[in-house]
């Protein structure tokens, strides 16, 4: 077996949350999480959790997402473990009104 690295951008193919689940196994002072099936542009398909959403958790299919390093517990020694997750790609900024990609 030989080593593979993914694409660290990729679409969301399909989202839920998973507060409902979180509230039957007793952590219902937890946010809800925003669990997706992401497909890379390298064509592989995973779960992840998407963060950094501001709101906008009911139109995530279609949406551009890369990859994120960012702390996901404490351990009871005090540790933080990390991981991977995902974060939607902001849209390109407008370039200012009237200016020509070719202006001398």
């Amino acid at each position: 077996m030989r080593p593979y690295e993914c694409s660290p951008t990729g679409v969301v193919v399909v989202a839920w949350s998973q507060l409902g689940m979180l509230r039957l196994l007793g952590y219902a002072d937890l946010p809800p999480r925003t669990v997706a099936i992401v497909r890379l542009d390298d064509g592989v398909f995973i779960e992840t959790e998407i963060v950094g959403l501001s709101g906008r958790e009911s139109q995530l299919n279609g949406t551009r997402v890369q990859l994120a390093f960012r702390r996901l517990r404490r351990e009871s020694n005090g540790n933080y473990c990390y991981g991977y997750k995902f974060t939607p790609i902001p849209p390109p900024s407008p370039g200012p009104l009237g200016a020509d990609s070719e202006s001398v």
